[in-house]
């Protein structure tokens, strides 16, 4: 099954947390616990659209931002930017991504 362009709320396969983009000007992104309360559903919700050659971006639906790394190194940490990233999404058996 392909991955689908569309609005989604992606969540960590390993701590099961959604990533969310901070709201305080930063564009930092990290990893919360979705508690379904009103200041998170604004920042949760992210558009993938197809880039080319198998990948996608990854656009924040609030900020406009799109998914980048502050570096080009392991462990660098994830930013809203207005610069165009690319991303390899990997779908796995069960569906998930």
């Amino acid at each position: 099954m392909p991955i689908t362009p569309g609005r989604y709320r992606i969540k960590n396969a390993a701590t099961w947390t959604t990533i969310d983009e901070s709201t305080d000007g930063a564009h930092i992104v990290h990893g919360w616990k979705q508690t379904n309360q009103p200041n998170q559903h604004t920042f949760l919700e992210w558009d993938v659209a197809r880039a080319g050659g198998g990948t996608f971006t990854l656009k924040n639906v609030a900020s406009g931002m799109f998914l980048h790394t502050d570096g080009p190194c392991n462990y660098s940490k994830l930013v809203g930017s207005d610069i165009v990233s690319s991303w390899y999404l990997e779908q796995r058996p069960n569906g998930s991504v």
